[in-house]
């Protein structure tokens, strides 16, 4: 059995980069998610003071909307640090997928060593060969006196 622990080895990165990438999407999906939520929270506090403030609003809803307030402010505060989490979240999600590339290319990097200095073993053994080949064609032929 042919054991290869560069070829492993870049087998695990690969699957880390891969690992990292599905993070930094599902994190890139979350921010998006929460952004769209803080924003959807704000306009509706926006839209319900304007509805509260129009002179035709009788003073029930106007009360209805002062008791909501608070609560729709805290919705609004809960999805902007959600947001924000998120955001962190993708921020330390990048640098792990930085972080996974960079090893890889690392791997990568040795194995095309391995691969040269392999090539320049080869060619070096090929050579051996030839000259003592060359050197054999030699002493073989009778010597013209």
């Amino acid at each position: 059995m042919n054991r290869d622990p560069l070829g492993a080895l870049g087998r695990l990165r690969r699957f880390e980069v891969d690992m990292a990438r599905r993070e930094l999407a599902a994190g890139l999906q979350a921010a998006t998610k929460a952004r769209a939520v803080q924003q959807a929270a704000d306009a509706a506090i926006a839209h319900e003071a304007v509805v509260a403030t129009d002179p035709a609003t009788n003073a029930a809803v106007a009360a209805a909307f002062a008791g909501w307030q608070p609560r729709g402010r805290r919705l609004s505060d809960a999805a902007r640090v959600a947001q924000e989490t998120a955001e962190q979240e993708t921020i330390r999600a990048r640098a792990v997928v930085a972080a996974a590339r960079a090893a890889a290319e690392v791997v990568e990097v040795m194995q095309a060593e391995l691969m040269r200095a392999g090539r320049v073993v080869a060619l070096r053994a090929e050579q051996v060969m030839l000259d003592d080949h060359g050197g054999w064609v030699r002493c073989a032929r009778p010597s013209a006196q």
